[in-house]
């Protein structure tokens, strides 16, 4: 019997370059020692960031207080005020599960259920080592969040300041292109950043809007500030062009800009806010999701009913009945909501602070004359999709729209696929648009 995959894999994108690694070097590399040179950088945590980590750990507390006193009766001021805490850790936990729901990787992709990624990313280590690359490992720190990350660099490129960062879509780890994408950037005479977004392997954290977008404003301020960059290209794919646009909405590129830096956005097949494509990114998770524990509790109503009736004499039949038919209706109410989650999650997105907003990044780019490249499927039809995004939730179809907008380059194709290289025309014009802005 064929099973549908409980994490869809949409971003697989990339896959397709990657060099085949064997199951003997995965086996061989996940067994050595990693002797890859480690930093620990630290960015700077605004005060309005440290006031926040500590009100969050008051309104957990609350919470927990608002339990506990519901459960024993509990009245009085204190009572009631730590009631509207628990409505706020709700929101976060909502927030927090359509960032899974959005991001799989983060369940994917962990170590403990899936250690093949590690020795992936040990095996693809070694073989960029072999070819003398520079291999720096990197813990970003900030908030008190850990996000893991690699520095590669070609040995002549090392100390060029040209550096490309890149964040991937919502089914990858950076452990599955590091080798190809470094060797790719290594040909535009660039360097690569790679970073783990929140709960994604070795990351740790969660995937709210906030820790999305703090991963890669981390890595920004990191090449300014410790790799010397002249050059960063902020690179993100699908997913990825969601979590960029949060790290450039946080971050401020005042002082880079001060040093001479130059930067260029890259959006990569992706869409404008995340609540427009709760429908291809979410809906399919989730209804597998609700599938799974729908016919789990088909199966638990049958048994219990056969276990219940099992004591019950001439009434027997009655609970057998009885339990199949409760099994039967939570289980059809569990598909139902995994089936319409689309529905909730969209306007849920904004009210639980959830949104990832790609225009509202671009429109700030804009404002900093820096130049940002839309890669993008086009269609002539409003029901035209790249294969993953509609064309209605795109970026570039909502950018078509402000035509106030400065500084954008617009490459797009019908025969651009979500999952696909792009087409030569496609790809000869974005490696001219690198290549003339590493030149600059």
């Amino acid at each position: 019997m064929s099973m549908t995959p409980l994490f869809p894999n949409h971003d697989a994108a990339f896959q397709i370059y990657a060099n085949p690694i064997t199951a003997e070097q995965n086996k061989k590399t996940a067994t050595e020692k990693d002797h890859t040179a480690s930093v620990d950088f630290h960015t700077h945590t605004s005060l309005l960031d440290k006031a926040g980590n500590v009100a969050q750990i008051g309104i957990f507390a609350l919470s927990s207080y608002a339990l506990y006193a519901y459960m024993t009766g509990g009245t009085g001021l204190l009572v009631k005020a730590s009631y509207v805490s628990l409505g706020l850790t709700i929101r976060k936990v909502t927030a927090t599960a359509i960032g899974v729901l959005a991001c799989p990787a983060t369940i994917a992709c962990h170590p403990i259920l899936n250690k093949e990624v590690i020795a992936l990313g040990n095996a693809q280590i070694a073989a960029l080592k072999s070819k003398n690359y520079i291999v720096k490992h990197i813990t970003l720190h900030k908030s008190g969040t850990k996000f893991d990350a690699y520095e590669i660099s070609r040995q002549d490129l090392n100390t060029n300041g040209k550096w490309n960062i890149h964040a991937l879509g919502n089914s990858m780890a950076m452990e599955d292109i590091l080798e190809e994408f470094a060797t790719l950037d290594s040909k535009d005479n660039a360097n690569s950043l790679f970073i783990n977004g929140p709960a994604v392997s070795k990351s740790k954290g969660w995937p709210t809007r906030y820790q999305m977008g703090a991963a890669f404003e981390t890595g920004i301020t990191y090449l300014e500030q410790q790799a010397k960059a002249t050059h960063i290209i902020m690179r993100g794919f699908s997913l990825g062009g969601g979590m960029l646009a949060e790290a450039i909405l946080q971050h401020d590129f005042t002082e880079g800009m001060k040093k001479g830096i130059k930067y260029l956005s890259i959006s990569d097949r992706t869409f404008s806010r995340l609540s427009t494509v709760a429908d291809p990114f979410i809906k399919p998770i989730a209804s597998n999701i609700g599938d799974a524990l729908g016919n789990g509790l088909e199966y638990l109503g049958g048994r219990f009913g056969r276990f219940a009736g099992s004591y019950m004499g001439r009434a027997r039949s009655y609970a057998e009945k009885l339990g199949e038919l409760t099994g039967k209706v939570s289980g059809f109410v569990v598909k139902g909501i995994g089936n319409h989650i689309n529905k909730i999650v969209t306007p849920l997105c904004k009210i639980v602070d959830a949104e990832l907003d790609g225009v509202k990044a671009a429109r700030k780019l804009s404002q900093l004359h820096i130049r940002h490249i839309i890669i993008q499927h086009s269609s002539t039809g409003i029901n035209g999709t790249d294969g993953v995004i509609p064309t209605t939730a795109s970026l570039a179809y909502a950018l078509h729209k402000e035509l106030a907008l400065s500084d954008k380059v617009f490459l797009e194709s019908p025969q651009i696929h979500h999952i696909m290289p792009y087409p030569n025309e496609i790809q000869t014009a974005l490696t001219e648009q690198i290549r003339d802005f590493l030149k600059e």
